[in-house]
């Protein structure tokens, strides 16, 4: 590579050519991982190969003088690669951009991991669906962002659950057909095994990765869909915990609303089996209003909280009407305290369709 060629690459007001991206990866990248090669792959070809290189000691010998580290540069001259590969050149550079990849997404430290994920989730964008599939890199990307979700007690921990679950559902979209069996078992291993399996079940006192995991859980809920009923019984209890005060200890505002949000989700996409957990919803809504009623607060974040346990009320009350039965009883306790919760709402001849009265902030907005 000439000197003049960094400004060239760089001016290029139309971008690379993918033989101007090749030689880039041929003579910048590929030497510089080529002595740690991945034990999963064919590095002639980006192929997945059906075992081990080298035998089980090469997965932790490609962890041994990783001399690429020496170029801390590499991985973020592999993402500008990519982020210019039209989705015409993936098959001539794919043995190119792969290899480096998956090292960066398998390494144990969080900074080349997080770029790792960086990069697959750049190549989703425009990588032939058919490409991962057939060359076995979707079922290796997918248990490297399955395992993680492992990545615990780190303060790494949040930045990695918040990039690793929305590429998971990202990959699964890509690469499975929609309604498919494949594609409802690979989500359920993500909501299942990763997110309820292994965060929320060793790391339930991590209150940082358990809000990074809340937050991106709607969009596994509504990945999954109807299907996503199945692990009710764990996500309902999980998102009113941080409701229910907890004496001498101060309420996790950030978890609440992040709670509040997924549940809003949980309740619109499992509207046909809400109804069994109407009781356990208005419990922690109630109580964590009560909470907000006795500290008497008005800033900016006790409002954003009163207003987003107003919103699962109205959608609550949309899904299941008849939970004006638990709203009425409210009132009953404390009509002063709860009015301005669920007043409205214990109306018979209120309807889903009267614009007047049961609206959340956003429609409010709109």
């Amino acid at each position: 590579m000439t000197q003049g060629e960094p400004s060239e690459i760089l001016g290029l007001g139309g971008g690379p050519s993918s033989l101007l991206l090749e030689e880039v990866l041929v003579e910048r990248v590929k030497p510089i991982f080529r002595a740690n090669p991945h034990p999963l792959l064919n590095p002639k070809t980006g192929r997945k190969i059906p075992r081990t290189a080298g035998g089980y000691a090469a997965t932790q010998d490609a962890y041994e003088e990783q001399v690429w580290k020496e170029n801390p540069g590499v991985g973020n001259v592999l993402l500008w690669c990519v982020q210019r590969i039209d989705t015409d050149a993936y098959e001539n550079l794919w043995y190119l951009v792969v290899p480096p990849m998956m090292t960066l997404l398998d390494d144990f430290e969080a900074k080349y991991k997080l770029l790792g994920i960086q990069v697959v989730n750049v190549m989703l964008e425009h990588a032939p669906p058919s490409l991962l599939s057939r060359t076995g890199i979707s079922e290796l990307i997918l248990t490297s962002l399955n395992r993680a979700l492992t990545f615990l007690h780190s303060p790494h921990t949040p930045a990695i659950l918040r990039a690793a679950i929305p590429t998971t559902v990202g990959v699964i979209e890509r690469t499975t057909e929609a309604g498919s069996e494949q594609r409802f078992a690979q989500f359920c291993r993500l909501l299942g095994d990763g997110v309820i399996g292994s965060v929320w079940m060793y790391s339930s006192e991590d209150a940082d990765a358990v809000v990074a995991s809340v937050d991106a859980l709607p969009i596994v809920v509504c990945a999954l869909g109807i299907g996503a009923t199945r692990y009710m019984k764990a996500l309902i209890p999980q998102l009113t915990h941080s409701l229910h005060p907890i004496p001498y200890k101060k309420p996790h505002i950030a978890l609440q609303l992040s709670s509040l949000h997924a549940l809003k989700i949980v309740i619109q996409v499992c509207a046909q089996r809400i109804n069994n957990w109407k009781g356990t919803i208005v419990e922690g809504l109630g109580k964590c209003w009560v909470g907000l009623w006795d500290a008497n607060k008005t800033d900016e974040e006790s409002e954003q909280l009163r207003q987003a346990l107003r919103n699962v009320c109205v959608e609550l009350w949309k899904v299941a009407p008849n939970v004006r039965d638990e709203y009425t009883r409210l009132l009953a306790l404390d009509s002063k305290i709860f009015e301005k919760l669920v007043g409205d709402l214990t109306d018979p001849h209120l309807t889903k369709g009267d614009e007047s009265h049961a609206v959340d902030s956003s429609e409010r907005t709109n």
